[in-house]
């Protein structure tokens, strides 16, 4: 059941998915790197947490099955969160607990999986987006941008592989690393 209101953010989010894709053709790796600059205080283990939960979670579970490429079985997709003090994709803001895409909870290893999954360019799947309702958030069997504890599938993706194309100047599809291209 959605909250009152929840209608109301139908068609009213915006954000920019930055990063920087680099697609190694010796390792068959293609790496997604995310700049984030964080605005206040945390410690060197709450960062250190931050980037195990969210490279676990978006880490060598997909690959590029692009047509051009010297890998026959794809690029595997390897996120890469790197905290920097300037020229960031991403700026993050400590806080109590995660609120959004720019908002982190200090403490917090689950809900900044999914808010990663925004510097991507998935959107959220739950109450009502571009017209999908996709019901309440935190189902059981949702993706991770539904269900934080939960795992990424191929269309999180989608703009990674757009970058592609316009990198390698052909078309890829992500699949489950376990398929064939």
């Amino acid at each position: 059941m959605r909250p009152p209101g929840a209608e109301a953010w139908n068609n009213t989010f915006a954000w920019r998915a930055r990063f920087h894709l680099r697609v190694d053709e010796g390792n068959c790796r293609a790496t997604v790197t995310v700049r984030v600059r964080i605005n206040g205080a945390i410690t060197v283990a709450q960062r250190a947490a931050w980037e195990t939960a969210v490279e676990d979670a978006w880490n060598d579970l997909f690959k590029l099955c692009c047509r051009c490429c010297c890998c026959s079985n794809g690029y595997t997709i390897v996120a890469d969160i790197q905290f920097v003090t300037a020229n960031e994709h991403q700026v993050v803001n400590v806080l109590a607990s995660t609120v959004n895409m720019s908002g982190w909870g200090a403490s917090d290893t689950v809900d900044v999986r999914h808010e990663f999954g925004h510097m991507l360019g998935a959107l959220d799947e739950y109450f009502t987006v571009n017209g999908v309702d996709f019901g309440p958030g935190r189902q059981p069997t949702g993706t991770i941008m539904n269900n934080p504890a939960n795992a990424p599938v191929a269309y999180h993706y989608d703009v990674v592989c757009a970058a592609a194309l316009d990198l390698l100047g052909t078309n890829c599809a992500t699949r489950s690393v376990d398929r064939p291209c």
